[in-house]
């Protein structure tokens, strides 16, 4: 089986079926099922490669809260050591928890426009995966 373990229950539920599994997402502590993924270091250096070769002196990444997936984490942290090597300041936003009372999606429409306008443009961001990308994109396209 090919799966994406997210965590520690859905583990234990695979590992009862007593099949070969492949896990697609990072592993946690203790996830006993062999890993295939991305490799993170990579794409944080192709990322900043990319931005700084188009000139781009203003970084930023744009990822998920601290510890949703910690391979992600590691993208991040890694592209923001490339661009302070480089001799540059690198921006960090990380999805917020919700506020009490306030949705997710509430505070991302409010807080990641924000954060995009806080920067010195013009800006090359990179964004810890597709869908983030897309969030980066509309919230761009909300923010003029």
């Amino acid at each position: 089986m090919i799966a994406r373990i997210d965590n520690r229950r859905m583990a234990r539920a695979l590992l009862a079926l007593n099949v070969p599994v492949v896990n697609l997402r990072a592993p946690f502590r203790g996830c006993l099922f062999p890993f295939i993924g991305a490799d993170n270091g990579a794409v944080a250096r192709m990322g900043a490669e990319h931005l700084l070769e188009r000139g781009f002196r203003t970084l930023g990444f744009c990822g998920f809260r601290r510890g949703f997936h910690p391979g992600l984490d590691r993208r991040g942290d890694c592209f923001r050591r490339l661009i302070e090597a480089a001799g540059y300041q690198c921006s960090l936003y990380h999805q917020p928890r919700a506020s009490r009372g306030e949705s997710r999606p509430a505070d991302e429409q409010r807080r990641l426009p924000g954060w995009i306008r806080s920067l010195p443009k013009p800006v090359g961001i990179l964004a810890a995966n597709d869908d983030r990308g897309l969030d980066v994109l509309n919230a761009c396209g909300g923010s003029e």
